[in-house]
């Protein structure tokens, strides 16, 4: 039986922290997040983008280097390198953001939650009815009130 004080929907940047402090004033708190912990910034969206620019300045600093005074040997690129270590970077702050939450007690439901009717978010169907409890705050990101609008907007 699920029974929180806090039931966030999404573990972006702002899901997270609500639920570590709710579960750090002593909440019983779940996160529900279908994909990555750390949201849209962390996956595809900030981070990966400042490590792509930033790989991608090293050759005209390179190139500035002798002005300077250094000598620098061959310089090459591997494309495969520079992805392969941007996804361990980002692996990294999912970790992170996982190992936040757990080490304050909030339990992380892999899962995508949805409000759906009176029973309230379910990460599945058939969970829907031993979810209820009317002492439930819930917590909604920015970006899900947005795409509530745009929803809206459309119907």
């Amino acid at each position: 039986m699920y029974d929180f004080d806090l039931f966030t929907i999404g573990g972006g940047s702002g899901g997270v922290r609500a639920s570590r402090m709710a579960a750090q004033y002593g909440a019983r708190v779940a996160v529900a997040e279908e994909r990555y912990l750390g949201g849209t910034c962390v996956n595809v969206g900030c981070i990966p983008k400042k490590l792509l620019v930033y790989a991608s300045e090293f050759s005209d600093t390179f190139t500035d280097c002798a002005e300077f005074g250094w000598t620098l040997g061959e310089r090459s690129f591997d494309w495969g390198t520079l992805i392969a270590n941007k996804n361990d970077e980002i692996a990294r702050l999912n970790c992170v953001y996982e190992k936040v939450l757990t080490d304050n007690g909030v339990r992380i439901l892999r899962a995508r939650a949805t409000i759906a009717d009176e029973a309230g978010p379910r990460d599945r169907p058939s969970q829907a009815a031993n979810w209820r409890s009317p002492r439930t705050r819930l917590f909604f990101s920015r970006s899900f009130r947005r795409a509530r609008s745009l929803w809206a907007a459309v119907i």
